[in-house]
């Protein structure tokens, strides 16, 4: 629970508790006990930090309020004894009732980064071609002695109902326009292109991670390139078909979001952009990229198109565009919770759905194998783990609470796969060689590392 909603359980706890043993108490003393709370719940409305699940708990102190003006005028009144403790066991079950839905739906806590580097965060704007605003924020390590309040994890304008909602609440470890830490070398660069539906924030603590580390990542957050892209959906050909359609429009914009803001980077180290925050602090001779979902393959795409990205990182992503079929050069590495292929029963089922997706499956496996095989590069494969492992969405423990699963062990394997990332890229952007990423397993029973060399190239699946 957060301070104020402990507050005002506290608060109404002594009152109830005189009420149900039938104390009596000098009348003054009484009514300011019956007022605190309600006092109390003004401030934390005042400070918007209603939640939605905590609303059983709102009741009471407006109860107490009400009980505590018929006493002020009616002075005389006296209720059934029996009546008094009902009440008040009644006004216990709903301040436990909202404690409890607290703890089953708590606000997100971010862990603290493993580097050690504060995080700073700015945001600036960039243009494209296509006349499109790309909201960019950028993390970086900034100084040690860095102070200023935590940058909330959403902003108001995405939340539905600011007032009920549990994930405005959560702050993050980043720090706003603080000043960034000196790094004689200068910090790598890491381009992020995000998910299907362009939201960077899914990925605050792997930004986190990278930033307090030494790394400045440039997190691009893409509006789509059409108005409701379609999503992937299996259930019809003609669904497959304008997801397809989709997919194409949307990789050839995002991939130009992509190349736009990597051309932006010597305004960033002039001091142009960002009101000279990241001035002459880069290395621009070392800039990687990553994404997560369909941000992994955009990222393909875009190491393809541009050969002076250093190295890729997709985050269980399936490939799309002229990448799929030709890999790119430089070290990339497949962070992914699958390497099965589906089943013979699958691509034979009579249930075309169910045929399409194997299909589907097979082919993405495919290709990703066939990259490998031409160019090289790592795959690191996550036993037990879902396609929201790699973002924030464990974090948000009451699904773990709701369903039943191990939601820690997720939490610890999204860290994990964010140490990863930073052991890949200071290798192949600081020119370290981490132990970690050249060993046969991980030191984690979950996670398996394969290390693959370049083979004899081979024809290019679906050519």
């Amino acid at each position: 629970m957060r301070i104020l909603e402990t507050a005002l359980i506290i608060s109404c706890v002594p009152i109830l508790g005189l009420a149900l043993l039938n104390c009596r108490l000098p009348r003054i003393i009484a009514i300011v006990l019956l007022v605190i709370p309600a006092t109390i719940l003004v401030v934390l409305l005042s400070t918007l930090e209603m939640r939605l699940h905590f609303i059983p708990a709102y009741f009471i102190p407006v109860l107490l309020s009400v009980v505590a003006l018929i006493w002020l005028v009616f002075p005389n009144l006296h209720l059934p004894t029996l009546l008094i403790r009902a009440g008040a066991m009644a006004a216990l079950f709903f301040l436990a009732g909202g404690a409890y839905l607290t703890r089953l739906i708590p606000v997100l806590e971010f862990p603290t980064p493993p580097g050690s580097y504060q995080v700073g965060v700015t945001d600036i704007v960039v243009n494209n071609t296509y006349s499109r605003k790309l909201r960019v924020r950028i993390w970086y390590p900034a100084e040690k002695d860095a102070k200023g309040p935590s940058i909330p994890y959403l902003s108001s304008a995405r939340v539905p109902d600011k007032y009920l909602s549990s994930v405005l609440l959560a702050k993050t470890n980043a720090l706003k326009n603080v000043k960034m830490a000196p790094i004689k070398e200068g910090c790598p660069v890491i381009l992020y292109s995000p998910e299907w539906l362009g939201e960077c924030y899914l990925n605050t603590t792997l930004f986190e991670a990278l930033a307090s580390e030494g790394f400045v990542v440039v997190a691009i957050e893409i509006p789509s390139a059409s108005e409701n892209p379609s999503p992937l959906n299996f259930s019809t050909k003609e669904s497959l078909q304008r997801f397809d359609q989709a997919v194409a429009r949307e990789l050839k914009a995002r991939m130009s979001d992509m190349l736009r803001v990597y051309a932006s980077l010597p305004d960033l180290q002039s001091g142009l952009l960002a009101n000279g925050i990241l001035k002459e602090k880069l290395n621009l001779s070392a800039v990687g990229a990553m994404g997560y979902s369909f941000g992994g393959a955009v990222t393909a795409e875009a190491l393809l198109n541009e050969p002076s990205l250093r190295s890729g990182i997709n985050f269980d992503g399936t490939l799309f565009g002229a990448s799929a079929k030709q890999g790119a050069k430089q070290p990339f590495l497949f962070i992914t919770h699958n390497m099965t292929f589906p089943s013979e029963e699958e691509l034979q089922s009579e249930d075309s759905a169910i045929r399409r997706e194997a299909e589907f499956g097979t082919l993405s496996l495919q290709q990703m194998n066939h990259w490998l095989n031409i160019h090289g590069g790592y795959v690191i494969r996550i036993d037990g783990a879902q396609h929201s492992t790699f973002c924030d969405i464990p974090l948000y423990a009451y699904k773990g609470k709701l369903t039943g699963a191990d939601g820690q062990k997720a939490i610890r394997t999204l860290q994990k796969v964010n140490l990863c990332a930073v052991a890949f890229f200071n290798k192949t952007l600081r020119g370290q060689n981490p132990a970690l990423l050249e060993k046969e397993g991980f030191p984690w029973s979950e996670i398996e590392v394969r290390l693959f060399f370049p083979q004899k190239p081979k024809t290019s699946p679906g050519s």
